[in-house]
């Protein structure tokens, strides 16, 4: 009791000093950093972790997707630059200082395990620099419990060594996250430092989309110039948001029936600098707004615990998908989230929709699928006009239901999040003129990389 008393008494004494995370420094060396996202997001965030430059020259980041008993799925990758850089992963849900693997026989004490890690060099290498001010840290058990006996007998041991190391769980600086597996024990260190990338937030909707999640359907769906793009489920408008910040466009129009989701989504949009954002009251079910045909249809519909799922739900979505189809410019595309996936992949594909990407994430609590789809465009094909002999090009839709098959589409049935290669996503290159390039539309090259080399990996092991 005495002992618990003063290990309270010194964190109460140190709470007058300042302590604050120092996201502009760069580790003293390379250090290696997990981090992790909605399960199912895993690739498109290591192509993000790829597209970094990490704050500085020389600075870029080689993601690796891992996965085991102890820590679960991630991306580790290697930084050298700035650790605020990190913020540029918009699918990113937290990241961590992965201390060395411990091995945990079995009647050993975590705790003991917990301070060792915590007292190492390289523990104390990582706190130092980037702590401005007091090193105040937290235990958080990362398969849940507060295991209060534990977490003294782990800050006692620290404090006795090291009394600069302020256990703190109230006024904390760090996270020292742990996980156990497979007779072993991981400590991550996390810092806590504020999160700048959704500061447009300044409204939200019952149900509405994670930011993160928002952010993948960006990604997905590509930036083009000439995009004019649909949400017809607006509701808070994060997916507008975020597709306005991924690039250019010519157009953003969201929909939806609830007058209040309409005025946070003007909120939102205008906050995150959403130009000429257009945002009309009326059903996803019924004609698409008025004027150019959308380019692109982006959008995750209600789903979730918090809405009700009537008997309907699904017939609803089939009847929106194929006036999504319909509504689409030719060479259209259409990113979204369907909770019945194989059902609306049918429709889609009866309504003349092919599908790019089929990829199953965790929407919190249930899993959903995100559905990319493209819809073909019109294309030049030689005619000859019987009349008076002259030949002359006709423009022809695709017929309707096309997409029989092929080996590309035969591997998205097993949830691979793998795009078709350039020439057969558009046909006929040499009678069409190239669109323009969409940014991020090959999602999933990362990730095949990835697993190639994890495959030898494992096969030399």
């Amino acid at each position: 009791m005495r002992a618990r008393a003063e290990l309270l008494a010194r964190r109460t004494l140190t709470r007058g000093e300042p302590s604050e995370i120092a996201g502009d420094r760069a580790p003293e060396r390379p250090l290696r950093v997990a981090v992790r996202c909605r399960r199912g997001l895993e690739a498109i965030l290591a192509e993000e972790l790829a597209a970094l430059d990490a704050g500085s020259p020389g600075g870029a980041l080689v993601p690796e997707l891992r996965s085991d008993p102890c820590g679960g799925a991630r991306v580790e990758a290697v930084l050298s630059g700035r650790l605020d850089a990190l913020f540029g992963a918009r699918t990113m849900l937290s990241f961590a200082f992965p201390l060395p693997l411990r091995k945990l026989d079995q009647g050993a004490d975590l705790a003991a395990a917990v301070a060792e890690r915590l007292l190492s060099r390289e523990a104390r290498e990582i706190l130092r620099r980037f702590t401005q001010g007091a090193i105040r840290y937290r235990i958080d058990w990362a398969a849940g419990g507060k295991r209060r006996a534990a977490v003294f007998r782990a800050a006692a041991a620290v404090e006795a060594e090291a009394p600069e190391l302020v256990n703190d769980p109230t006024q904390s600086t760090w996270d020292v996250v742990v996980y156990e597996g497979a007779g072993r024990v991981r400590v991550e260190l996390a810092p806590r430092l504020p999160d700048p990338r959704f500061a447009y937030r300044r409204g939200d909707v019952p149900a509405a989309s994670h930011p993160t999640i928002a952010a993948a359907l960006a990604r997905i769906a590509g930036a083009r110039g000439d995009d004019v793009v649909w949400d017809p489920f607006v509701g808070s408008g994060l997916e507008l948001c975020e597709r306005a910040l991924l690039g250019p466009y010519r157009r953003l129009v969201g929909s939806d029936r609830d007058p209040r989701a309409l005025q946070i989504a003007r909120e939102n949009l205008d906050a995150a600098g959403a130009r000429g954002a257009e945002l009309l009251q009326r059903d996803a079910v019924g004609a698409p707004p008025p004027g150019e045909a959308p380019t692109l249809i982006l959008t995750n519909p209600p789903l979730g615990r918090r809405v009700e799922r009537t008997g309907d739900l699904d017939a609803m979505l089939d009847r929106f998908v194929e006036g999504a189809a319909r509504a689409l410019a030719p060479g259209g595309r259409m990113v979204w989230i369907s909770p019945f996936p194989e059902r609306t992949e049918a429709v889609a594909r009866r309504s003349g929709l092919r599908p790019e990407a089929l990829l199953r994430v965790d929407m919190g609590g249930f899993d959903a699928q995100i559905q990319s789809f493209h819809k073909e465009a019109l294309r030049p094909r030689a005619s000859h006009d019987r009349r008076d002999g002259q030949r002359g090009d006709r423009l022809d839709r695709p017929p309707a239901g096309r997409g029989g098959r092929g080996p590309q589409q035969a591997e998205l049935r097993g949830e691979q999040h793998r795009p078709p290669r350039q020439e057969q996503r558009h046909h006929h290159r040499d009678d069409d003129p190239e669109p323009p390039r969409a940014v991020g539309r090959r999602v999933g090259d990362q990730a095949e990389a990835v697993g190639r080399a994890e495959g030898r990996r494992r096969r030399r092991g």
